[in-house]
């Protein structure tokens, strides 16, 4: 419901390549991106380029019930062509995986992106989970951003 700030969205099951982003470094969330920004231009087994727009998850993962940020993954989903036998991967950070569906909350927030200022990630995620609290939504320890 966007009517309080925010965004609701829910993915079917299917296959998805991920890796982790390093939180306690500054250039883990750029990291993570290139990683997989390789593997679907084709640093993968079968050198085959995988579409230009895919929908990219990034997951973080809280501390306790206080958001802080414990963890990080980021995501991209296989296009429906590479579905049934996706490629292998050619960067052993990167693994590809069936997820079942879930959903995302997501809010918008103005200004350059900052995905690496885990402070700001921090701040926006306690302010997410305000606007959830509003329409009767626990959200759940991991949360997950859409890019």
């Amino acid at each position: 419901s966007s009517a309080c700030g925010f965004n609701t969205r829910v993915f079917a099951r299917a296959k998805w390549a991920s890796t982790p982003v390093d939180t306690s470094s500054n250039n883990g969330y750029t990291d993570a991106f290139w990683r997989l920004f390789k593997y679907i231009n084709k640093a993968n087994d079968r050198g085959v380029r995988m579409g230009k727009r895919v929908y990219m998850v990034k997951i973080w993962s809280a501390r306790n019930h206080i958001f802080s940020v414990k963890s990080g993954m980021m995501a991209v989903y296989l296009p429906s062509a590479f579905q049934a036998s996706p490629p292998a991967p050619t960067d052993d950070q990167v693994t590809v995986e069936e997820w079942d569906e879930f959903t995302t909350y997501s809010r918008a927030y103005g200004g350059a992106e900052r995905s690496d200022d885990r402070k700001f990630l921090q701040t926006e995620f306690n302010i997410l989970k305000a606007v959830l609290a509003k329409e009767d939504i626990t959200p759940p320890a991991v949360m997950a951003t859409l890019r």
